[in-house]
């Protein structure tokens, strides 16, 4: 091991080295491929340091000595990230947050709450809720993941129809950049016009700017009403048409979920080839229940049936994914691909996606759902089921998968990346999907990280 390490050990404590085989779990994410290497033993390197700053100095003195040593650094908080945004060499640092933990205080008038960048999503909801008030963010990750890495990924949850994605929440960051700086960028107001902002470059920055360490988040009272929909149609296509009319027409439930007709089966129990759609009206009672009488009024030309019981079904599991640890322990890859696309390229793009992957030899299954709606169209959530013919040929059936979705996606107009982020595993589509705009961000990299030090490898690092 180089003595590159020698002053970090002087100077912070406590510190986690390879030699005490802590390491490993505080210096990966859990992406699927990953925890399939630890499972079956495939090699993982670890990182030089895993530190734990107690202090935004303390983060600062990390980055610049880093800078001089000319080390990555790459920032956990939770990690739940699924794209190996975190993926160390002997010559890197983790650095985790979870000293970084405050909450509030909350703001009840203007709808506002500042939290620490280490502070766990679901440890902040229930906060919020005991107090009347929600954030309305909930990925499924929401039980591991901190608000740093919500918004460093540029995450969305559940609850999105109604409340956007985490960059419809943030109003502003404490960041440490690559050189060691702490900037604040955003407002506190609801809207203003100063020329460009800064504050939505750190959106889906995966670390690669610097280290997020304090947000500012806009919150809601909690809605005082609520009311559940479910609803069958004879297939697939009939269920995005619904949707897109839904959205395009005013309707904006909290929730809003189609099934495509084999996750539909797998979930429901359905027969006949038909899609489940799963949806939440909520807000104030008369507003929520004329929503969703316009909502089933809609739906009624295109055979709908529906089952209410459904969605309580759905809000009992809806984070739960116990069933991966088994497969991938047995030997099978299972893990979920999501993408977006307009309305007119949905339907296509399912298909195409499914056809293809279906020619790999090792693809088990490829299913897909929707789960995130807006009025120019949707992402479609595919989760597969492949096993390779040993542990060691995982990467390659692996990338095989990705790289079908990943081709069908850019070559239909689709977006390869809807809310999962890029790290490692999405790199080289993300950039081919955005070939005008890749060297300008490489340009905007440099000014805040002019060492190339942050999170090397990830994202847009070329």
């Amino acid at each position: 091991m180089t003595d590159w390490r020698s002053p970090f050990k002087e100077r912070f404590s406590p510190i986690i080295e390879p030699e005490t085989g802590k390491t490993r779990a505080l210096s990966s994410d859990q992406s699927a491929l990953t925890q399939f290497y630890q499972l079956h033993g495939l090699p993982l390197p670890p990182p030089g340091l895993a530190l734990k700053p107690k202090t935004i100095e303390d983060i600062q003195a990390i980055v610049r000595m880093a800078l001089k040593h000319d080390i990555s650094v790459m920032t956990r908080g939770g990690g739940s990230g699924v794209m190996q945004g975190i993926f160390p060499d002997p010559d890197s640092i983790i650095v985790d947050l979870s000293h970084f933990m405050e909450i509030g205080p909350l703001d009840a008038i203007n709808g506002l709450i500042p939290v620490g960048a280490g502070v766990n999503g679901l440890v902040l909801e229930k906060a919020l809720q005991e107090n009347g008030w929600t954030l309305g963010h909930w990925p499924q990750s929401i039980a591991m993941a901190s608000m740093g890495g919500l918004v460093a990924t540029k995450s969305i949850g559940q609850y999105s129809t109604k409340y956007g994605g985490i960059e419809d929440m943030v109003r502003s960051l404490d960041v440490v950049t690559g050189t060691g700086e702490l900037i604040h960028v955003g407002q506190t107001g609801p809207r203003r016009s100063l020329g460009p902002e800064i504050l939505p470059l750190f959106m889906g920055s995966e670390g690669t700017l610097g280290i997020i360490t304090r947000v500012l988040l806009r919150v809601w009272p909690i809605p005082p009403a609520r009311y559940p929909l479910a609803i069958t149609f004879p297939g697939f296509s009939q269920g995005i048409e619904v949707m897109r009319q839904w959205l395009q027409g005013g309707l904006k439930p909290s929730v809003v979920r189609l099934y495509d007709p084999a996750e539909s089966a797998r979930a429901f129990h359905t027969e006949n080839q038909s899609s489940v759609l799963l949806a939440l009206f909520e807000g104030l009672s008369p507003l929520a229940q004329a929503s969703r009488h316009e909502a089933i009024r809609l739906s009624h030309a295109y055979g709908a049936e529906a089952d209410n019981q459904w969605v309580d079904d759905w809000l009992k599991i809806r984070n739960d994914v116990g069933a991966w640890g088994p497969l991938l322990q047995a030997g099978y890859l299972v893990d979920t691909i999501e993408v977006a696309a307009g309305w007119t390229t949905l339907a296509s793009l399912h298909q195409s996606v499914l056809a293809r992957t279906a020619k790999i030899p090792g693809v088990l299954a490829m299913t897909a759902h929707v789960s995130h709606a807006y009025s120019d169209g949707a992402n479609l959530y595919f989760t597969f089921l492949a096993k390779p013919t040993t542990p060691e040929m995982a990467p390659d059936l692996y990338h095989q998968i990705w790289a079908a979705v990943m081709e069908e996606t850019l070559l239909l107009g689709g977006s390869v990346s809807h809310h999962h982020g890029i790290g490692r595993i999405r790199k080289e589509w993300a950039l081919r999907e955005r070939p005008d705009e890749a060297p300008w961000l490489e340009q905007i990299r440099a000014i805040f990280d002019p060492g190339r030090i942050m999170n090397r490898g990830a994202l847009w690092n070329l």
